[in-house]
């Protein structure tokens, strides 16, 4: 978190941070086959006890936030746009929680799956469209220690995923 710029750290100490991660990366590298049994153990260790979800809430850097827009394409060739819809506001803390995680899923397959998931709820709703584009983006908001202006949050792309569904089914 320090080293990619989470924290309100001056630049020195996320400098240093960057070279502490490398160091301990090339560390671990050498000795993967010895540590990869501690890390598992822990991994599973946070995932269980819920360690890693609920960091960020209390967390010193407020992580960027995701969002998650569909974009609904018409035979005709107009577009509509639809957000993700929750039924209540602890759904939506719990979908808040889930683009954060599904920001670190390394796996493409398994995030096309998520997408195409999430996706086919919004296409029941449109069966006339010809095509639903689920894109995935964040704003990053600018640090403390630069000044607050009208481009103080910064929306970034991650992914877009492309999606057609057969209404015969």
């Amino acid at each position: 978190m320090a080293a990619e710029g989470h924290t309100s750290l001056p630049e020195w100490a996320q400098q240093s941070a960057k070279r502490i991660e490398s160091a301990m990366a090339a560390g671990y590298a050498r000795q993967t086959r010895a540590l990869a049994l501690l890390d598992q153990a822990c991994v599973t260790y946070q995932h269980a006890a819920g360690i890693e979800t609920g960091y960020g809430f209390f967390a010193p850097g407020v992580p960027s936030a995701s969002k998650l827009v569909f974009e609904i394409f018409y035979e005709d060739g107009h577009v509509e746009y639809e957000l993700p819809v929750v039924s209540n506001r602890a759904a939506g803390l719990r979908f808040s929680t889930f683009l954060e995680q599904f920001a670190h899923i390394d796996h493409d397959p398994l995030r096309e799956l998520i997408m195409r998931m999430l996706a086919y709820g919004v296409w029941q709703r449109h069966p006339t469209a010809k095509k639903l584009r689920a894109v995935v983006g964040f704003v990053r908001v600018s640090p403390l220690r630069e000044p607050r202006g009208e481009s103080a949050a910064d929306y970034q792309f991650q992914y877009a995923y492309d999606f057609t569904f057969d209404p015969d089914r």
